[in-house]
């Protein structure tokens, strides 16, 4: 499963055949992925280069561009059936991780490394919602997207927001990033977001 961090609100192609032809480009670049079990340099930018601009319509009938990729936030994740570690040879190029086991969402606009990043504009150039402060006017948004490259064993596991409780279940959470992404002293701990558990919460399986 690769994961570009994206920054989303003109499209990939500016005509329907530009369209195509990046569609193809694009699963021919995951498929060489798959096949090969990582993710190298050279297919990375392919499928950057393929997925940059590219618009998506979302179940409400919203259109959703994706502007800019983040650089360090292109990874790939493997895992077999319940979680289960697979082997796997050094790859100092790029990042793969495991799958995730704890419950989490990423971007918290108001710490590191987007504080650093830009200057503390993050709360009021992204849309964004958390215990003290939201921001719902921007049509901005930081993404996580997801492609599944195989039958998925460990399916991604999303919450419907409207149950959460986010004064009393929404915790902020500092991620060490010293093993997996070369980054200063200043921003070495990468500020996320856990969740406590509670039964009026309402999770989806999606893959």
């Amino acid at each position: 499963m690769a994961r570009p961090r994206a920054a989303c609100s003109p499209t990939c192609a500016s005509t329907a055949s530009r369209a195509s032809i990046c569609r193809r480009e694009l699963q021919a670049a995951l498929e060489r992925v798959r096949v090969a079990g990582r993710l190298g340099p050279a297919d990375a930018a392919e499928i950057r280069r393929n997925l940059l601009g590219r618009m998506f319509t979302l179940p409400s009938g919203e259109r959703l561009w994706l502007l800019f990729i983040a650089r360090e936030g292109f990874f790939m994740r493997r895992a077999g059936p319940g979680g289960m570690a697979l082997t796997r040879e050094p790859n100092p190029e790029m990042n793969e991780h495991d799958a995730s086991v704890a419950v989490h969402a990423d971007q918290d606009v108001e710490g590191t490394p987007l504080r650093q990043m830009m200057r503390g504009a993050a709360p009021w150039l992204f849309r964004h919602e958390s215990p003290g402060r939201r921001n719902r006017l921007s049509r901005l948004a930081l993404l996580n997207v997801w492609i599944p490259l195989e039958q998925v064993t460990r399916p991604l596991v999303l919450m419907d927001r409207r149950s959460l409780d986010r004064q009393r279940h929404q915790l902020r959470y500092g991620l060490i990033t010293d093993a997996i992404l070369p980054r200063g002293e200043d921003m070495r701990i990468n500020d996320i977001w856990t969740f406590l558990h509670d039964d009026e919460q309402r999770w989806h399986f999606t893959s």
